[in-house]
C-alpha cells in the first residue's frame, strides 16, 4: 500500500489560500521566503501574487500582489505554487523600507545558498527587460 503524503495544517491553509485566489495564483513575498528558507520568522500574513489581468478576492490575513510577469515568476516545481527564489528576493528587496533591509534580503539568499549572484542578476535583467516592453 503506498504511503500517504503528510500534509500539515499550515500547508493546507496555504493551499487553500492559493486555490481561493484562483488560476495563476502563487505564494510570494514573505510567505514564499518562509517556504524557501530565506527567513525563520513568519509575518503572520499570507502573501500571494496573481496575474495582473485577473482580480482575486482578498481574504482576511492575506495580501494580494499583482504581476504582469506571473507566469515567469512561478517556480516550476515547488508546491504549493510559489515564486522562484530569485523573484522572491527581488520582490522583498523592492518592498523593503530601507536600503539596508533590501541588501539584507539579497545577502540572506546568498549566505543561505538559496541562489547565486548570477541567478539574481539574470532575474533582475529579465524584470528590467519585461518592464521596458
Amino acid at each position: 500500500m503506498p504511503a500517504l503524503a503528510c500534509i500539515t495544517l499550515k500547508d493546507a491553509v496555504l493551499w487553500a489560500a492559493v486555490l481561493r485566489a484562483g488560476p495563476g495564483a502563487m505564494l510570494s513575498h514573505q510567505t514564499a521566503a518562509e517556504l524557501a528558507g530565506l527567513t525563520d520568522k513568519a509575518d503572520g500574513l499570507g502573501h500571494m501574487t496573481v496575474p495582473v489581468e485577473r482580480r482575486a478576492t482578498k481574504a482576511p490575513g492575506h495580501v494580494i500582489h499583482y504581476s504582469a510577469r506571473a507566469d515567469l515568476a512561478r517556480h516550476p516545481a515547488r508546491l504549493p505554487p510559489q515564486t522562484r527564489v530569485e523573484e522572491t528576493i527581488l520582490d522583498l528587496a523592492s518592498a523593503a523600507r530601507s536600503a539596508d533591509d533590501a541588501c539584507a534580503w539579497v545577502f540572506r539568499g546568498l549566505q543561505r545558498r538559496k541562489t547565486t549572484q548570477l541567478k539574481l542578476a539574470r532575474a533582475r535583467t529579465a524584470i528590467k527587460d519585461a518592464l521596458a516592453i
